[in-house]
């Protein structure tokens, strides 16, 4: 298994035990407010563009992945027209498998940066974007040392390229 390999599978495996201990309360911390919708669904498209821009360049990515991309720049939308909390609890499970689809298929290609950290990043914000449909209680810690603040703009600079 090639390095590259291994650091983005240690990344989601750290990221998934992180989230995990968010969701459980574990960190000791008192949850942050859940974001308004309309922050969810930039999220959502700050994700789908970030993860567009660290992904253009690598070589071999599966379908699956250029699929899931091209339904988080729909889903931001359909998050921001859903009209009950049901509505957008469903867009963001949505959202939450392409976001998983994607770094599924990450760990298998070789992701120079800075592909790994926008990957990261969208993993921080997951979260953030469920806690703001009450599908968790709140997010209380940041997760890899990174804050959702600081995913924002990697996946914005990201986007920008």
């Amino acid at each position: 298994m090639s390095l590259i390999k291994r650091a983005a599978s240690s990344v989601f495996v750290c990221a998934l035990l992180f989230s995990v201990a968010a969701c459980s309360g574990g960190t000791g911390s008192a949850p942050a407010p859940a974001p308004s919708v309309a922050t969810v669904a930039q999220d959502v498209a700050t994700i789908a563009a970030g993860l567009q821009g660290a992904l253009q360049n690598i070589p071999n990515v599966p379908p699956a992945v250029a699929t899931a991309l091209a339904d988080l720049s729909k889903e931001a939308a359909a998050l921001s027209a859903a009209s009950s909390q049901t509505g957008q609890q469903s867009v963001v499970k949505t959202v939450e498998a392409d976001i998983n689809a994607v770094v599924a298929a990450a760990g298998s290609l070789p992701l120079p940066p800075p592909a790994g950290t926008a990957i990261q990043a969208a993993e921080v914000l997951l979260p953030v974007i469920e806690a703001g449909v009450n599908l968790v209680a709140g997010v209380s810690a940041p997760i890899n040392g990174m804050t959702p603040a600081e995913a924002r703009l990697i996946l914005k600079a990201d986007a920008a390229k």
